[in-house]
């Protein structure tokens, strides 16, 4: 338990000082650290969980569209399987390079490298234990 004490000690320390330097009240940080929603997790700068998103979660990220949005959540399933297995289909040749995520992401209709790039530093993948 004083370990728990101790990081609580320690988030409202940090708060302080946020709020005291970049002139944040104090509600509006807890309230952008502790909520779960899409729009404040990337705020945050963490990834979105394709297993767990809507298109509405979706269309936050930097160009994806509605259609491409639709497109993603309809593969969601192959795209994780696709991702999280220990043998996945080879990759084109143009692909070799690429992280598997982003080969997996370009089965979708529409979704090409420069998309496949995007939503690889925005989404993560299930539960695997790590997204290739």
């Amino acid at each position: 338990m004083a370990g728990a004490a101790l990081v609580l000690n320690l988030a409202v320390r940090c708060i302080e000082l946020a709020t005291r330097s970049n002139n944040i009240p104090s509600h509006q940080l807890i309230t952008l650290l502790t909520r779960t929603d899409s729009e404040s997790v990337l705020a945050r700068g963490e990834k979105l969980n394709l297993s767990e998103i809507s298109v509405a979660d979706l269309i936050l990220i930097p160009g994806v569209s509605d259609r491409l949005a639709k497109g993603l959540i309809e593969n969601r399933d192959s795209i994780v399987d696709c991702i999280c297995d220990e043998n996945p289909i080879k990759p084109k040749k143009s692909q070799v390079d690429q992280p598997r995520s982003e080969t997996c992401f370009e089965k979708v209709g529409g979704i090409g490298k420069k998309i496949a790039e995007t939503l690889n530093n925005y989404l993560q993948i299930g539960d695997c234990a790590a997204t290739p």
